[in-house]
């Protein structure tokens, strides 16, 4: 048997793992030199993640690696206030219907992605 730091630890309802007093539902404290902190090994066809508020799906991370928006469609990545520093992608690809995305990268000062609106 592990020594009682290595077994979950119920605070008011509360669950810590490496932490005897958790401040949230969940809470995973500790050190784990090369390897995650928190892994998900998800061996049947379900999701790896779904993440919801007041029972609306918000985003969904599938068993394909695919980050998908709510069943809405229409999340936001970032807002105004908190943003993305920097995006790495090899395709930025529009919706079906409507016009396309376009990038501007001929000038240093307006480098931006115009989408287009419906």
């Amino acid at each position: 048997m592990g020594e009682q730091r290595d077994r979950p630890y119920y605070d008011l309802g509360n669950v810590g793992i490496g932490s005897s007093s958790p401040p949230n539902l969940l809470t995973v404290t500790g050190t784990s030199g090369d390897n995650a902190a928190f892994v998900v090994n998800q061996t049947s066809a379900g999701d790896i993640l779904s993440a919801s508020s007041s029972g609306s799906t918000k985003l969904t991370l599938d068993n394909g690696g695919n980050l998908l928006p709510g069943s809405s469609g229409t999340q936001n990545l970032g807002s105004p206030s908190v943003y993305w520093n920097t995006l790495y992608a090899n395709n930025i690809i529009s919706p079906p219907t409507g016009p396309a995305a376009t990038f501007n990268a001929a000038t240093a000062s307006s480098r931006r992605l115009s989408l287009p609106t419906t």
